[in-house]
This record gives structure tokens, C-alpha cells and sequence, in this order.
């Protein structure tokens, strides 16, 4: 059973929804919230397709099969889920917390991962192809650096990283992507990445 408390525009939306195994939660969860708390919530199968959450809890989620396609999820908590199978093709995971995860098979193709964390993380066989995965500022202003996702501890057995993206704001502030190098991904995401199929 879970409470779930949305922030809509300014105003309090609070409302008691129970998810039982015999409930669809896809009808319950909103498309647009502030701080939504789903913590330990049974979201498996929901189309959660195209919402637009920031800041929202989803830690110890139930999110087996959960379509998030074209979410954006900006500094989301999924820590301690299961969202094994799980699909995130072209969503945006600014930020987003999957520590202790589990993303065995989850589909992540083409999502925005800038500053997110796997630290732990299985990911198993999950698809990474073409996502952003590091970033490089080379702006005037900025001391030029790097980053990747931290996937210190993540077990990468059979994950893809195929096309994976690294994103560069440059001097003119246009942000230009190209296929980052298995070297560097190795470097900046901590990890061996062992098992991984890697970038070419």
C-alpha cells in the first residue's frame, strides 16, 4: 500500500491510492508532478510514457516492465528498485539516483543520463546504445572537465554500450555529441566495466 503526495503548480494534490496486485496504477499516477512519492509503490507494467516528474521518490519501487519512454525524470530516486525489463528509450534521467538498482534488461537507448549514478546497480544485459552517458565542458568560463555516469560497483555482464554518447558544451555554448571512446567511459564511470560490450 502506498500514499501518494503530488505538488501540481503551486497547489497541495494529496491523495490516498492503495496499489494492490489487482489494481492498474497506470490510471493513478499522474503525468506531471513535484515530489511525488511512490516509495515501495507496485508501478510493474505501468505506461508512464511521456510524464514529466522532478524530484520524485521511487525508491524500493516495484517497476518490472514499466514503460518510462520519452519521461522526463529530472533528479528521480530509484534507488533499491526493481526495474528489471524496464523501458527508458529517449527519456531524460537528469540526475537520477539508481544506486542499489536492479535494471537487468531495462532498456536505456537514447535517454539523457547526464549526472546519473549506478553505484551497485545490476545491469545485466541492459541497453545503453546511443544514450548520453558522459559529458565534456570545454566552455571559456568553465574548467574544462569530464564526467561520466558512476557506475562504481554496478555489475555490467552482457550491457551495451554500443554508440553510447559524450555531449560537449563548447565556446558558442551549442552542445555537439559524438560516440564517446571505451577508454574514457572506463575512466569516468569507475568502473572495469567488465563483461560490458563496449564502444568501438
Amino acid at each position: 500500500m502506498t500514499r501518494l503526495s503530488t505538488l501540481l503548480g503551486g497547489a497541495i494534490l494529496v491523495a490516498a491510492i492503495w496499489f494492490t496486485s489487482t489494481q492498474q496504477a497506470p490510471a493513478a499516477a499522474p503525468g506531471r508532478c513535484i515530489g511525488c512519492d511512490f516509495e515501495h509503490a507496485d508501478l510493474h507494467g505501468a505506461d508512464l510514457r511521456g510524464v514529466r516528474y522532478t524530484g520524485s521518490n521511487l525508491a524500493h519501487a516495484n517497476l518490472h516492465a514499466t514503460n518510462f519512454g520519452d519521461a522526463m525524470v529530472l533528479g528521480g530516486n530509484f534507488s533499491n528498485a526493481d526495474a528489471s525489463n524496464a523501458v527508458f528509450t529517449n527519456a531524460r534521467l537528469l540526475g537520477a539516483n539508481f544506486n542499489d538498482t536492479n535494471l537487468t534488461s531495462a532498456d536505456l537507448q537514447h535517454a539523457n543520463l547526464m549526472g546519473a549514478v549506478f553505484r551497485n546497480a545490476t545491469l545485466t544485459n541492459a541497453q545503453f546504445q546511443n544514450a548520453v552517458v558522459c559529458v565534456h565542458s570545454s566552455r571559456p568560463d568553465d574548467n574544462p572537465q569530464t564526467s561520466c555516469i558512476d557506475l562504481s560497483g554496478a555489475t555490467v555482464a552482457g550491457a551495451n554500450f554500443r554508440g553510447a554518447q559524450m555531449c560537449e558544451n563548447d565556446a558558442h555554448r551549442h552542445t555537439v555529441c559524438s560516440t564517446v571512446d571505451a577508454a574514457t567511459l572506463r575512466t569516468y564511470s569507475h568502473s572495469s566495466l567488465a563483461g560490458a560490450i563496449l564502444p568501438r
